[in-house]
C-alpha cells in the first residue's frame, strides 16, 4: 500500500497529540483536588476520571442525584461528561471523560471551565 507511510505518521501525531492534550487536561483537572467536591482524579491519556465525594475526610460518595446535576450543568454548557454505572449501588460518582483523540488545549480549557462552573455552582 503507496499510502502506509502517510496513513502511520498521521496515526503517530493523533497519538501523540491526545498523549499531550491528555496531560494537558489531567494537570488541569489535578487542580480540582482542593475542591471540597474532589476526592481523586485519575485516568492515562484522554481517558480521565473525576470522582465526587460528599466528604474528603471519608471519600464518602457524592449521591447520583448530585453528581446528575453536575453532568447536566456541564451539558447546558456544551460539554458532555459520563458517568460510571451503578454496578455497584451508591458508588456512581466518578465522572467519566472520553473526548475525541483530536481534542485541542482550547477545547481540554472548554471542558475544564464547565466542569468547575459546576462544582462551583454545586456548592451554593
Amino acid at each position: 500500500d503507496l499510502h502506509y507511510p502517510l496513513r502511520r505518521q498521521r496515526q503517530m501525531c493523533i497519538r501523540d497529540s491526545a498523549r499531550s492534550v491528555g496531560s494537558y487536561l489531567q494537570s488541569k483537572l489535578d487542580g480540582l483536588l482542593t475542591h471540597p467536591y474532589v476526592g481523586d482524579v485519575r485516568g492515562r491519556g484522554l481517558l480521565l476520571g473525576v470522582e465526587l465525594v460528599k466528604d474528603k475526610e471519608s471519600k464518602e460518595p457524592m449521591p447520583a442525584d448530585e453528581a446528575n446535576a453536575i453532568v447536566q450543568h456541564c451539558a447546558k454548557n456544551g460539554v458532555m461528561i459520563g458517568r460510571n454505572g451503578n454496578t455497584i449501588p451508591g458508588l456512581c460518582n466518578v465522572l467519566i471523560f472520553a473526548p475525541p483523540l483530536v481534542l485541542q488545549n482550547s477545547e481540554a480549557d472548554m471542558i475544564f471551565d464547565a466542569l468547575s462552573n459546576a462544582l462551583q455552582q454545586a456548592l451554593n
